[in-house]
Order: structure tokens, then C-alpha cells, then sequence
């Protein structure tokens, strides 16, 4: 729930993006600010993380403008995070693969491979089969 002169108004699933980033930030920061000694971390999972982005990046952009930081954000974990699907390449590029005719299925499914791969991914299948790193996603 968010106060607003004195009343308190429920924050519902139904709430605009807006408002709930704006009641999550405030009620982040206040943590934050009495432990202002310690270090950050933000966490989000599903929608989560969705926002726990939007908060890390506000948190970048004010560190940005101000030298004098208060928040000492040094990570963002996302868990299975929500995306938005019709912004991503995916929305692009998959229709005309899955509509491809058969023949050509294999052929174009290989063009999307590098949505799924970075420069990272080889390097670090090597260390896990090598027995010498875990599975990873954050950096």
C-alpha cells in the first residue's frame, strides 16, 4: 500500500507500471538509506525483474548526475525475468522460420542461434565441461 495525503491507496496487480516503480523505488530507497553502509544488491523475479531493472537503472542514471551517491548498487540479479516479446529480436525473426516450408525449417532455425549465444557462451561451456566453472548467467 502507498500513503497520499494521509490515505492509504492499495497498490493493485491492476496498478499502472508508473505508480508501482514509483511506490517500489520509494520504499527501496528508505531500506536502503537507514543501512546506507552497506551494499546492493536488487532481485526481481517473473515481473520482478522487470522492475528491479528499471530501479538499477534509475540508480545508475542519479549516480550519473550526482558524485555523491548514497546507494552502492553492486548487483542485479534476475530470475527468470519478464521481457517484453514484441520489442525483441525474437518477435522479428521467429514467424518467418516457423513459417518456413520444411525443407527450409533447419536451415533458417540455424539463423536464430544468435539470440541465444554470446561471446561468452563457448568460453564458458569449455570451463563447465572442464569440470572448472558452474553454469552461470550472472557476470
Amino acid at each position: 500500500q502507498r500513503s497520499s495525503r494521509n490515505k492509504t491507496q492499495p497498490i493493485l496487480s491492476s496498478s499502472p507500471f508508473d505508480q508501482i516503480f514509483s511506490f517500489t523505488k520509494g520504499a527501496s530507497s528508505k531500506a536502503v538509506y537507514k543501512r546506507s553502509s552497506r551494499s546492493v544488491y536488487l532481485v526481481g523475479e517473473s515481473f520482478g525483474g522487470l522492475l528491479a531493472s528499471e530501479i538499477a537503472l534509475s540508480i545508475l542514471e542519479s549516480e550519473k548526475s550526482h558524485a555523491n551517491s548514497t546507494i552502492d548498487l553492486q548487483g542485479l540479479v534476475l530470475v527468470n525475468p519478464a521481457t517484453c516479446y514484441d520489442r525483441s529480436r525474437l518477435a522479428a525473426l521467429g514467424p518467418p522460420v516457423a513459417n518456413s516450408v520444411p525443407w527450409m525449417y533447419p536451415a533458417n532455425l540455424a539463423k536464430l542461434l544468435p539470440l541465444f549465444t554470446d561471446e561468452y557462451s563457448l568460453a564458458q561451456l569449455r570451463l563447465i565441461v572442464q569440470a572448472k566453472a558452474l553454469p552461470s548467467v550472472i557476470d
